[in-house]
């Protein structure tokens, strides 16, 4: 039997308990992440029981009559125990969109998560839709190799990252993302942009002390001065670059190339994939061309990354798995 409980502060050990154990999340699922700018949301998360277990829980903030799932984070969705099976997670989806709804929700923005970022298959969420009769409102392309079948290099990206050792170019794991923000990531995209990044330095460094074996600073030195730099989010399997940038003397001396190179064959050789994260802009309408050709120079590929609206009213269609 299927139950469901409002997420509340009381709850936080519990909620995390089961986050660490679950096949499909990651340390952003963890409360100490999620409300380091809780006051920027009305959360409205669930705890979801199976004869008084919890086999699942669900991030969320609600916006008048609409939940996201979650817009504090690149990715929500359902978090699942790892030994559910798939007319259990119709079960929940039932639940959930039907507790929803008797609380005046009219519909769920569902941001789904990468499948090269969680421990165990999970797409039990896409035959729920399909069923649901889900409309997909974004697909954003993300950029990652898969480090046990690699592609090879660009020629492009091979020169530059031999003309970055011909200069002397060196890499620091930084304990600080401060010279990073201020020397490079926001001079960056105010000039080419006109926006700064999502988090300041202040949150990333809270971030950072918070999860330091989840959060990693790499720069790359050119002249002992910072010319390139990326923020690297470890999750399972999967090391995510969160925020990457340069500099033009950065990108004159192949610093950037330089830096992925060793992030790649050396520092997370051992993992099963290296994400760059998306190249889409305008809610991904919009391909970023200059910065998918870089990507795909270094062997990575377009993964999907789906976002849905669903009617909670829906639920019915679920009904005959009850």
């Amino acid at each position: 039997m299927i139950s469901i409980k409002r997420y509340s502060l009381e709850d936080k050990a519990t909620w995390d308990s089961f986050v660490k154990e679950a096949k499909n999340a990651s340390f952003i699922h963890n409360r100490d992440f999620m409300e380091y700018h809780a006051e920027r949301f009305t959360g409205h998360s669930l705890i979801i029981f199976n004869k008084s277990k919890i086999c699942a829980v669900f991030p969320a903030n609600q916006d008048a009559d609409n939940v996201v799932s979650h817009r504090g984070l690149g990715y929500g969705g359902l978090i699942l125990q790892k030994s559910v099976k798939l007319q259990t997670v119709l079960k929940i989806f039932y639940h959930l969109l039907k507790y929803y709804h008797d609380n005046n929700v009219r519909e769920i923005t569902y941001r789904a998560i990468p499948s090269f970022f969680t421990t165990h298959a999970s797409c039990e969420e896409e035959y729920a839709f399909f069923l649901l009769k889900a409309e997909i409102c974004r697909r954003d392309t993300s950029f990652t190799i898969d480090l046990e079948n690699k592609l090879p290099y660009q020629t492009r990206r091979i020169r530059s990252i031999r003309k970055a050792n011909s200069h002397g170019v060196f890499i620091k794991l930084e304990d600080s993302v401060s010279s990073f923000w201020e020397k490079i990531l926001i001079p960056n995209l105010q000039e080419r942009y006109r926006i700064l990044p999502v988090h300041s330095a202040a949150e990333m460094s809270l971030l950072k002390s918070r999860f330091p074996d989840n959060i990693k600073q790499y720069n790359a030195y050119y002249n002992d001065e910072i010319v390139a730099g990326t923020t690297v989010y470890i999750i399972n399997k999967t090391a995510h670059c969160q925020y990457i940038s340069t500099c033009d003397k950065g990108r004159q001396v192949g610093a950037i190339d330089f830096l992925f190179d060793y992030l790649i064959n050396k520092e997370f050789s051992g993992f099963r994939y290296f994400s760059f994260g998306i190249s889409n802009e305008k809610d991904g309408k919009e391909l970023n061309r200059g910065l998918t050709d870089w990507k795909e120079g270094f062997g990575a590929r377009a993964w999907s990354v789906n976002f849905y609206n669903v009617q909670t009213r829906n639920y019915k269609y679920l009904e005959e798995f009850q």
